[in-house]
Protein backbone atom coordinates (compact mmCIF):
# COMPACT_ATOMS: atom_id res chain seq x y z
CA UNK A 1 0.00 0.00 0.00
CA UNK A 2 1.40 3.41 -1.02
CA UNK A 3 1.64 5.85 1.86
CA UNK A 4 0.92 9.29 0.41
CA UNK A 5 1.87 10.88 3.72
CA UNK A 6 5.46 9.67 3.30
CA UNK A 7 7.61 12.61 2.02
CA UNK A 8 9.75 10.20 -0.03
CA UNK A 9 6.63 8.82 -1.73
CA UNK A 10 5.53 12.34 -2.59
CA UNK A 11 8.97 13.04 -3.99
CA UNK A 12 8.63 9.93 -6.15
CA UNK A 13 5.26 11.12 -7.45
CA UNK A 14 6.76 14.54 -8.17
CA UNK A 15 9.53 12.76 -10.07
CA UNK A 16 6.91 10.93 -12.17
CA UNK A 17 5.14 14.24 -12.85
CA UNK A 18 8.42 15.82 -13.92
CA UNK A 19 9.17 12.85 -16.18
CA UNK A 20 5.82 13.34 -17.92
CA UNK A 21 6.59 17.03 -18.38
CA UNK A 22 9.89 16.11 -20.05
CA UNK A 23 8.19 14.02 -22.73
CA UNK A 24 4.92 15.84 -23.25
CA UNK A 25 4.51 17.89 -26.46
CA UNK A 26 1.95 20.71 -26.01
CA UNK A 27 0.97 23.34 -28.53
CA UNK A 28 3.81 24.87 -30.53
CA UNK A 29 4.17 27.92 -28.31
CA UNK A 30 7.86 28.74 -27.71
CA UNK A 31 7.86 29.03 -23.92
CA UNK A 32 4.86 26.83 -23.06
CA UNK A 33 6.79 23.55 -22.91
CA UNK A 34 9.72 25.20 -21.13
CA UNK A 35 7.37 26.79 -18.58
CA UNK A 36 5.69 23.46 -17.82
CA UNK A 37 9.07 21.80 -17.30
CA UNK A 38 10.31 24.58 -15.04
CA UNK A 39 7.16 24.32 -12.89
CA UNK A 40 7.44 20.52 -12.66
CA UNK A 41 11.13 20.86 -11.79
CA UNK A 42 10.28 23.32 -9.01
CA UNK A 43 7.68 20.89 -7.61
CA UNK A 44 10.25 18.07 -7.65
CA UNK A 45 12.80 20.27 -5.89
CA UNK A 46 10.32 21.22 -3.17
CA UNK A 47 9.32 17.57 -2.67
CA UNK A 48 12.95 16.46 -2.31
CA UNK A 49 13.71 19.17 0.22
CA UNK A 50 10.58 18.24 2.21
CA UNK A 51 11.80 14.62 2.22
CA UNK A 52 15.12 15.76 3.71
CA UNK A 53 17.08 15.35 0.48
CA UNK A 54 19.22 18.23 -0.76
CA UNK A 55 20.39 17.55 -4.35
CA UNK A 56 23.29 19.99 -3.96
CA UNK A 57 24.73 18.16 -0.94
CA UNK A 58 26.12 14.64 -0.52
CA UNK A 59 23.50 11.97 0.15
CA UNK A 60 23.04 11.25 3.86
CA UNK A 61 23.29 7.67 5.09
CA UNK A 62 19.80 6.32 5.76
CA UNK A 63 19.06 3.23 7.89
CA UNK A 64 16.98 1.68 5.11
CA UNK A 65 19.00 0.58 2.09
CA UNK A 66 15.91 0.74 -0.12
CA UNK A 67 15.04 4.30 0.89
CA UNK A 68 18.69 5.30 0.44
CA UNK A 69 18.72 3.81 -3.07
CA UNK A 70 15.44 5.54 -3.96
CA UNK A 71 16.90 8.83 -2.73
CA UNK A 72 19.96 8.35 -4.93
CA UNK A 73 17.77 7.70 -7.97
CA UNK A 74 15.71 10.81 -7.26
CA UNK A 75 18.80 12.99 -6.88
CA UNK A 76 20.30 11.63 -10.09
CA UNK A 77 17.03 12.24 -11.91
CA UNK A 78 16.93 15.78 -10.47
CA UNK A 79 20.34 16.65 -11.91
CA UNK A 80 19.66 15.19 -15.35
CA UNK A 81 16.22 16.75 -15.32
CA UNK A 82 17.78 20.12 -14.52
CA UNK A 83 20.04 19.76 -17.56
CA UNK A 84 16.98 18.96 -19.69
CA UNK A 85 15.21 22.06 -18.35
CA UNK A 86 18.20 24.25 -19.24
CA UNK A 87 18.24 22.77 -22.74
CA UNK A 88 14.50 23.36 -23.09
CA UNK A 89 14.75 27.01 -22.01
CA UNK A 90 17.63 27.65 -24.43
CA UNK A 91 15.71 26.00 -27.28
CA UNK A 92 12.60 28.06 -26.50
CA UNK A 93 14.61 31.30 -26.47
CA UNK A 94 16.06 30.48 -29.90
CA UNK A 95 12.63 29.63 -31.30
CA UNK A 96 11.05 32.83 -30.02
CA UNK A 97 13.90 34.77 -31.64
CA UNK A 98 13.18 32.82 -34.84
CA UNK A 99 16.80 31.82 -35.28
CA UNK A 100 16.91 28.11 -34.30
CA UNK A 101 18.80 26.93 -37.39
CA UNK A 102 21.54 29.55 -37.18
CA UNK A 103 22.13 29.01 -33.45
CA UNK A 104 21.83 25.24 -33.34
CA UNK A 105 25.49 24.98 -32.38
CA UNK A 106 24.95 27.23 -29.35
CA UNK A 107 22.07 25.02 -28.22
CA UNK A 108 24.20 21.89 -28.63
CA UNK A 109 27.06 23.44 -26.65
CA UNK A 110 24.79 24.50 -23.78
CA UNK A 111 23.12 21.07 -23.66
CA UNK A 112 26.47 19.26 -23.70
CA UNK A 113 27.91 21.39 -20.91
CA UNK A 114 24.73 21.03 -18.84
CA UNK A 115 24.75 17.22 -19.05
CA UNK A 116 28.49 17.02 -18.34
CA UNK A 117 28.00 19.20 -15.26
CA UNK A 118 25.05 17.04 -14.16
CA UNK A 119 27.12 13.87 -14.56
CA UNK A 120 29.94 15.30 -12.44
CA UNK A 121 27.50 16.39 -9.73
CA UNK A 122 25.85 12.97 -9.63
CA UNK A 123 29.27 11.33 -9.31
CA UNK A 124 30.07 13.61 -6.37
CA UNK A 125 26.74 13.99 -4.55
CA UNK A 126 25.22 10.54 -5.18
CA UNK A 127 28.13 8.11 -5.44
CA UNK A 128 30.72 10.10 -3.50
CA UNK A 129 33.36 9.83 -6.22
CA UNK A 130 36.10 12.49 -6.14
CA UNK A 131 35.47 14.90 -9.00
CA UNK A 132 39.17 15.76 -9.32
CA UNK A 133 40.18 12.15 -10.00
CA UNK A 134 37.27 11.75 -12.40
CA UNK A 135 38.34 14.85 -14.32
CA UNK A 136 41.92 13.61 -14.52
CA UNK A 137 40.78 10.23 -15.86
CA UNK A 138 38.36 11.80 -18.33
CA UNK A 139 41.12 14.21 -19.44
CA UNK A 140 43.41 11.35 -20.36
CA UNK A 141 40.59 9.64 -22.23
CA UNK A 142 39.77 12.93 -23.97
CA UNK A 143 43.36 13.23 -25.24
CA UNK A 144 43.21 9.75 -26.80
CA UNK A 145 39.79 10.40 -28.32
CA UNK A 146 40.90 13.82 -29.55
CA UNK A 147 43.86 12.34 -31.43
CA UNK A 148 41.62 9.70 -32.99
CA UNK A 149 38.97 12.24 -34.01
CA UNK A 150 41.29 15.10 -34.94
CA UNK A 151 39.62 15.75 -38.31
CA UNK A 152 36.08 15.65 -36.90
CA UNK A 153 37.04 17.89 -33.98
CA UNK A 154 38.66 20.36 -36.40
CA UNK A 155 35.38 20.59 -38.30
CA UNK A 156 33.44 20.98 -35.03
CA UNK A 157 35.61 23.81 -33.67
CA UNK A 158 35.66 25.51 -37.06
CA UNK A 159 31.86 25.27 -37.11
CA UNK A 160 31.74 26.86 -33.66
CA UNK A 161 33.94 29.76 -34.80
CA UNK A 162 31.90 30.26 -37.97
CA UNK A 163 28.67 30.19 -35.98
CA UNK A 164 29.89 32.76 -33.48
CA UNK A 165 31.46 35.14 -36.02
CA UNK A 166 28.68 34.60 -38.59
CA UNK A 167 30.47 35.48 -41.82
CA UNK A 168 27.43 34.03 -43.61
CA UNK A 169 23.87 33.09 -42.73
CA UNK A 170 21.17 30.77 -43.99
CA UNK A 171 20.09 32.03 -47.41
CA UNK A 172 23.36 33.85 -48.23
CA UNK A 173 25.21 33.17 -51.47
CA UNK A 174 28.92 32.49 -51.00
CA UNK A 175 31.80 31.76 -53.37
CA UNK A 176 34.48 29.43 -51.94
CA UNK A 177 37.98 29.83 -53.35
CA UNK A 178 36.52 31.07 -56.67
CA UNK A 179 35.61 27.48 -57.60
CA UNK A 180 32.33 26.75 -55.80
CA UNK A 181 29.31 29.04 -55.56
CA UNK A 182 26.04 28.28 -53.81
CA UNK A 183 23.37 29.31 -51.34
CA UNK A 184 23.75 28.32 -47.70
CA UNK A 185 20.85 26.03 -46.79
CA UNK A 186 22.17 24.42 -43.60
CA UNK A 187 25.03 24.68 -41.12
CA UNK A 188 25.88 22.12 -38.46
CA UNK A 189 28.81 20.91 -36.39
CA UNK A 190 30.62 19.22 -39.25
CA UNK A 191 29.83 20.98 -42.50
CA UNK A 192 28.01 23.71 -44.39
CA UNK A 193 25.48 22.66 -47.02
CA UNK A 194 25.30 24.73 -50.21
CA UNK A 195 22.69 24.66 -52.97
CA UNK A 196 24.70 25.28 -56.13
CA UNK A 197 23.45 27.04 -59.25
CA UNK A 198 23.04 23.56 -60.82
CA UNK A 199 20.60 22.71 -57.96
CA UNK A 200 23.05 20.24 -56.44
CA UNK A 201 23.79 20.10 -52.72
CA UNK A 202 27.48 20.57 -51.95
CA UNK A 203 28.62 19.58 -48.45
CA UNK A 204 31.75 21.52 -47.50
CA UNK A 205 33.57 20.69 -44.20
CA UNK A 206 33.73 23.65 -41.85
CA UNK A 207 37.51 23.33 -41.51
CA UNK A 208 37.85 23.83 -45.27
CA UNK A 209 35.77 27.01 -45.19
CA UNK A 210 37.65 28.33 -42.16
CA UNK A 211 40.99 27.93 -43.98
CA UNK A 212 39.85 29.04 -47.43
CA UNK A 213 39.19 32.50 -48.83
CA UNK A 214 35.49 32.90 -49.58
CA UNK A 215 33.23 35.76 -50.66
CA UNK A 216 29.76 36.41 -49.28
CA UNK A 217 27.97 38.02 -52.21
CA UNK A 218 24.80 38.62 -50.18
CA UNK A 219 26.30 41.12 -47.74
CA UNK A 220 27.02 43.79 -50.33
CA UNK A 221 24.39 46.05 -51.87
CA UNK A 222 26.65 47.11 -54.74
CA UNK A 223 25.59 46.11 -58.26
CA UNK A 224 27.00 42.97 -59.78
CA UNK A 225 28.94 43.08 -63.04
CA UNK A 226 28.18 40.73 -65.94
CA UNK A 227 30.56 40.27 -68.87
CA UNK A 228 29.42 38.80 -72.20
CA UNK A 229 31.70 38.08 -75.17
CA UNK A 230 30.56 37.96 -78.79
CA UNK A 231 32.48 36.95 -81.89
CA UNK A 232 31.47 38.53 -85.23
CA UNK A 233 32.90 38.38 -88.72
CA UNK A 234 35.78 40.81 -89.38
CA UNK A 235 33.96 42.49 -92.27
CA UNK A 236 31.36 43.96 -89.86
CA UNK A 237 32.03 47.61 -89.12
CA UNK A 238 32.70 48.09 -85.37
CA UNK A 239 30.45 51.15 -85.22
CA UNK A 240 27.44 49.16 -86.51
CA UNK A 241 28.06 46.27 -84.12
CA UNK A 242 28.62 48.51 -81.09
CA UNK A 243 25.47 50.52 -81.89
CA UNK A 244 23.36 47.34 -82.02
CA UNK A 245 24.85 46.00 -78.76
CA UNK A 246 24.33 49.37 -77.05
CA UNK A 247 20.65 49.47 -78.01
CA UNK A 248 20.20 46.03 -76.49
CA UNK A 249 21.61 47.24 -73.16
CA UNK A 250 19.38 50.34 -73.23
CA UNK A 251 16.21 48.30 -73.82
CA UNK A 252 16.93 45.62 -71.21
CA UNK A 253 14.94 46.41 -68.05
CA UNK A 254 17.30 44.54 -65.69
CA UNK A 255 20.49 46.32 -66.82
CA UNK A 256 21.32 49.36 -64.68
CA UNK A 257 22.00 52.74 -66.25
CA UNK A 258 24.69 53.49 -63.67
CA UNK A 259 27.39 52.31 -63.75
CA UNK A 260 27.16 52.81 -67.48
CA UNK A 261 27.48 49.68 -69.68
CA UNK A 262 30.78 49.37 -71.55
CA UNK A 263 31.29 47.81 -74.98
CA UNK A 264 34.74 47.34 -76.51
CA UNK A 265 36.73 45.16 -78.91
CA UNK A 266 38.91 42.70 -77.01
CA UNK A 267 40.75 41.08 -79.92
CA UNK A 268 40.74 40.89 -83.70
CA UNK A 269 41.89 38.11 -86.04
CA UNK A 270 41.42 37.27 -89.70
CA UNK A 271 38.54 34.97 -88.72
CA UNK A 272 36.57 37.01 -86.19
CA UNK A 273 36.45 40.14 -84.02
CA UNK A 274 35.76 39.57 -80.29
CA UNK A 275 33.46 42.13 -78.63
CA UNK A 276 33.15 42.46 -74.87
CA UNK A 277 29.93 43.79 -73.34
CA UNK A 278 30.05 44.62 -69.64
CA UNK A 279 26.97 45.82 -67.75
CA UNK A 280 25.68 45.82 -64.19
CA UNK A 281 22.60 44.34 -62.53
CA UNK A 282 21.17 44.44 -59.02
CA UNK A 283 22.06 41.84 -56.41
CA UNK A 284 18.56 40.36 -56.56
CA UNK A 285 18.63 39.76 -60.33
CA UNK A 286 19.46 36.37 -61.82
CA UNK A 287 22.64 36.80 -63.83
CA UNK A 288 22.01 33.77 -66.07
CA UNK A 289 18.54 34.95 -67.06
CA UNK A 290 19.70 38.53 -67.61
CA UNK A 291 22.61 37.50 -69.85
CA UNK A 292 20.39 35.13 -71.84
CA UNK A 293 17.75 37.81 -72.39
CA UNK A 294 20.44 40.30 -73.34
CA UNK A 295 21.89 37.94 -75.96
CA UNK A 296 18.45 37.42 -77.47
CA UNK A 297 17.91 41.18 -77.72
CA UNK A 298 21.46 41.73 -79.06
CA UNK A 299 20.92 39.13 -81.79
CA UNK A 300 17.67 40.85 -82.80
CA UNK A 301 19.40 44.21 -83.15
CA UNK A 302 22.33 42.67 -85.05
CA UNK A 303 19.91 40.96 -87.43
CA UNK A 304 18.03 44.24 -87.93
CA UNK A 305 21.33 45.95 -88.78
CA UNK A 306 22.13 43.23 -91.32
CA UNK A 307 25.08 41.90 -89.34
CA UNK A 308 25.98 38.28 -89.96
CA UNK A 309 26.44 36.34 -86.75
CA UNK A 310 28.32 33.41 -88.24
CA UNK A 311 30.52 32.29 -86.62
CA UNK A 312 29.44 33.37 -83.14
CA UNK A 313 31.14 32.32 -79.93
CA UNK A 314 29.98 33.07 -76.43
CA UNK A 315 31.61 33.07 -73.06
CA UNK A 316 30.30 34.65 -69.92
CA UNK A 317 31.91 35.87 -66.73
CA UNK A 318 30.76 37.57 -63.57
CA UNK A 319 32.51 40.11 -61.38
CA UNK A 320 31.63 42.15 -58.34
CA UNK A 321 31.52 45.92 -58.68
CA UNK A 322 32.82 48.10 -55.89
CA UNK A 323 31.21 51.18 -57.28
Amino acid sequence: MVDLNDPLTRAGLACVLFGIALYVRPLKVPFLLASLRVCAFAILTAALLRAGISPTRPMPEWPSVIRHGVGQILVGFWWFGGAAVVNSVVRASLRIRRRPARERLIQDIVATLAYIFATLQISDKVFGLPVGALLATSGAVAIVVGLALQSALGDAFSGLVLNLTRPYRIGDWIVIDSTLEGQVIETNWRATHLMTVERNVAIVPNSVIAKTRFINTSTSTAPRGITVHLQLLPDVRPNIAITALTRATEEHSEILEAPEPQIAIRSSTVNFVAYEVRFFISRQANDAQVSTQYLDMAFQHLDSAGVSRSPVGLTQGCATSNQ
